[in-house]
């Protein structure tokens, strides 16, 4: 079983953040890649965003990127 930080990988509902990026003092990006059509709801990118705020207190601005490689192809 893969795990990370005790939840296994492709737990639904689970939340594993992909890439994150401190651009600069209190901004963060967060690449988030998707393997299916589904893209991020809004629900999805609060939720995103809550669990960089716990881990970045001083961060005041994230931007969630979804990235879906072959989307276009």
């Amino acid at each position: 079983m893969n795990t990370e930080n005790g939840v296994r990988y492709g737990l639904l509902g689970s939340l594993r953040l992909d890439v994150l990026e401190k651009v600069k003092d209190g901004v963060v990006c967060v690449y988030d890649l998707k393997t299916g059509k589904g893209g991020l709801t809004p629900a999805r990118m609060l939720e995103i965003g809550q669990s960089v705020r716990k881990n970045f207190p001083n961060v005041y601005r994230i931007f969630v990127i979804p990235i879906q490689p072959g989307l276009h192809s």
